[in-house]
């Protein structure tokens, strides 16, 4: 016995291991749909909120922007102070958000 499968064998093997491959992958691609899909959900959300808190409209949130978004919405009281502080620590790349 030389330990080798006989071709019948390695191509049932083949046939069984396509089969599997082929499942996961339209599980897969599945998958890649479904989040796709909710992706743009929330992009569109954000995108339909967006408007409001970008007050000049240029499509871009300045930390002033930011700072007053974070003056409305955080439970606690910021003094503008503060609130910059934060934006200035959030825009990493200081290129507004």
């Amino acid at each position: 016995d030389t330990g080798q499968d006989s071709p019948a064998t390695v191509a049932v093997g083949d046939v069984k291991l396509q089969k599997a491959i082929d499942r996961l992958s339209g599980r897969v691609e599945d998958m890649v749909g479904k989040i796709e899909t909710q992706l743009t959900d929330v992009e569109s959300k954000i995108g339909d909120k967006f408007h409001l808190l970008d007050r000049d409209g240029d499509g871009v949130l300045t930390m002033e922007e930011m700072a007053q978004v974070l003056q409305t919405v955080l439970k606690r009281e910021l003094t503008s102070e503060e609130a910059m502080a934060i934006a200035e620590d959030m825009d990493q790349d200081k290129d507004g958000f």
